[in-house]
């Protein structure tokens, strides 16, 4: 389990490693750093999904209205495995745990809108 942690950590640490350069100056905690690197990762998927979303509104209500669905469902599927890793990580900071895993399947989702992205605009 410790190795699992570890693992965690550093995934934190590479992944996140230009973004933290920004966030480490936003605090003198944790948390303060944490907080700074959820709002960018934040803004990076919505400023994927909302152009994306904009776009298909203005010519597929049907599939706009899914890809709504799919972002709202995926909010809580996130959150449900996101609660999950936090109870089998217990040797972790809850904190932690929460994060590299909300960041993991963010990151996942932002490809997967752009992705989406691309197919949409090379659609007939």
């Amino acid at each position: 389990m410790k190795i699992f942690a570890i693992s965690f950590t550093l995934l934190l640490v590479v992944s996140f490693s230009a973004k933290a350069q920004d966030c480490e100056h936003a605090g003198l905690t944790m948390s303060a750093v944490r907080t700074c690197l959820y709002d960018k990762l934040d803004k990076d998927l919505n400023s994927v999904y909302k152009p994306l979303y904009q776009s298909i509104s203005a010519k597929n209500h049907t599939a706009a209205v899914l890809l709504k669905k799919s972002q709202l469902t995926w909010g809580r599927f996130v959150e449900d495995s996101c609660a999950f890793t936090v109870e089998m990580n217990k040797d972790m900071l809850s904190d932690d745990a929460r994060y590299n895993c909300w960041a993991d399947f963010t990151t996942a989702r932002i490809k997967v809108l752009k992705d989406w992205s691309a197919q949409y605009r090379h659609a007939p």
